[in-house]
């Protein structure tokens, strides 16, 4: 038991430190930052954290992509950032053949297998949702 706990404290300090490296170079959106990030070979749990990891930090949009044998969208928001996830996850994930829903401020899905440009793909079309001011 204690191993599991330490091991759960570490993958929270690697999720910080990689938060904090996404923040870093996270593009400005009006007064909010906006992260937007395609990964490969992790669980959409894993990805579900990080995204909560990231908007803790106050003022901050993650859209979040996993490409791979199943594609996988988070897309999260900090309570004083601008967006509706739920509207902007819908026409992403159906653009992978996926499904999918959430709230105003979290949002996830899943679909069929997708490469990293599809996701990538995705991922901007909700970027360029929200920057018209979905």
């Amino acid at each position: 038991k204690a191993l599991r706990m330490e091991l759960k404290a570490r993958e929270a300090a690697l999720l910080a430190l990689e938060a904090g490296q996404l923040l870093a170079a996270a593009e400005p959106l009006g007064e909010a930052r906006l992260v937007a990030r395609v990964f490969t070979g992790r669980s959409p749990d894993e990805l579900r954290r990080l995204a909560t990891v990231l908007v803790e930090a106050g003022t901050v949009v993650a859209l979040l992509g996993l490409a791979g044998e199943r594609s996988h969208l988070v897309f999260a928001r900090s309570a004083d950032a601008p967006g509706d996830m739920g509207a902007l996850l819908r026409p992403a994930l159906a653009a992978l053949g996926g499904r999918g829903g959430g709230s105003p401020t979290l949002a996830q899905g899943g679909g069929p297998a997708a490469d990293e440009a599809a996701v990538a793909a995705a991922i901007a079309g909700a970027a360029a949702g929200l920057t018209a001011g979905r």
